[in-house]
């Protein structure tokens, strides 16, 4: 029996789908922008304000995409944890994202 490939259309591709080919094809990381941040934006729009949500939102999903090969297949629930984190403490979140976690704090 031969077996039918996946379908290329992005929005048909479940988030595991999509992170698997964006490690060959980076642009199409931005469908699971597309499709999860709404609601990760929202969710920071509750608790600390838009200002905020946009940084928070932008800065997860940019750690999302250099870990991509590591991501759980569902996107939304790898993305959950880190926009969680960033809402508690959204100084933290910043310098973490930067890679300055290890050096303390700023002067």
């Amino acid at each position: 029996m031969r077996r039918l490939s996946p379908p290329s259309d992005p929005e048909t591709l479940d988030d595991a789908e999509v992170i698997a080919r964006s490690r060959d094809d980076p642009e199409r990381f931005a469908v699971l922008f597309t499709r999860h941040a709404p609601v990760l934006k929202r969710y920071v729009v509750r608790r600390l304000g838009a200002e905020a949500a946009e940084d928070i939102v932008a800065e997860t999903f940019t750690a999302a995409f250099r870990q991509r090969a590591r991501r759980h297949p569902c996107a939304l629930a790898s993305l959950n944890g880190p926009t969680a984190a960033a809402v508690r403490c959204p100084r933290r979140s910043r310098i973490f994202s930067s890679g300055l976690g290890a050096v303390g704090p700023e002067p």
